[in-house]
């Protein structure tokens, strides 16, 4: 009896040995096909994007087809580093922010600084070759490898950031050309507000119709139109300054 129940304890060990092997293999097998499947809708998921992206723009902006060659390049390449989903859900919020980054005696144009506006989590700004479109993470990092960036954040309602955007929209298709007197950046960011009825500069301070990136910082740190003030600080540079730490208007 006793070396029967021996044999029975040894046999029931080696079925239940096996029915968990056989049972680990065939999870592991079941597994590996859904990693597999997964694996192939994120693969087709990919493929689509571009065709996805090439499609939304024109639906976001009207008039895509009318931009300069190099600034629907720039809204293309900002569209697949945001995708779509991320445009339209960065439009539904009501506040905009004006970024100005120090001076950079090395490029053309931005000897003063520059001036460019958030909208959506897209940047739109005036270069000297064309308007420059990128999403707000890539902009930002370019900046910050060069020099120090500051953001006034503004609170608009729904119409007021349409009419926005369509200001900036409009000039980007008209294309002006770029010159320090008119159509700089400070320029054409100041007449965008300007349509709106919102004052981002103190004429008062300013030489003519020129307006510098400096104008609008000088006026901006202490307007109460600014609900917030994000400093972007150059990678490795010096402590900043104050005015730069400020973070509620």
């Amino acid at each position: 009896m006793q070396k029967l129940a021996v044999l029975g304890y040894v046999l029931s060990r080696m079925h239940s040995d096996a029915a968990r092997q056989n049972w680990e293999n065939e999870y592991g097998v079941a597994r590996l096909q859904e990693i597999e499947i997964k694996q192939r809708l994120v693969d087709a998921y990919r493929q689509l994007m571009p065709a996805l992206n090439a499609a939304y723009l024109p639906k976001f902006y009207p008039d895509y087809t009318r931009f300069p060659t190099r600034t629907r390049e720039g809204a293309s390449r900002a569209i697949e580093q945001i995708g779509a989903l991320n445009f339209h859900e960065g439009f539904l919020d009501n506040k905009v922010e004006i970024l100005i980054s120090d001076s950079l005696l090395t490029r053309m144009g931005s000897q003063f600084g520059h001036v460019a506006i958030n909208i959506g989590g897209v940047i739109y700004g005036r270069a000297p070759t064309s308007w420059d479109i990128r999403g707000k993470e890539q902009y930002l990092s370019d900046q910050e490898s060069k020099r120090s960036t500051i953001g006034y954040v503004i609170q608009l309602d729904d119409v007021e950031k349409q009419k926005l955007l369509q200001s900036v929209v409009n000039k980007i298709v008209k294309d002006e050309k770029y010159s320090l007197v008119d159509h700089s950046c400070s320029g054409e960011i100041i007449s965008s507000f300007a349509e709106l009825g919102i004052n981002i500069v103190d004429p008062r301070w300013t030489v003519g119709d020129i307006y510098a990136p400096a104008d609008i910082d000088n006026f901006l740190k202490h307007s109460k139109q600014v609900i917030k003030i994000n400093p972007y600080p150059k990678v490795n540079s010096p402590c900043m300054s104050p005015s730069r730490l400020m973070l509620n208007a």
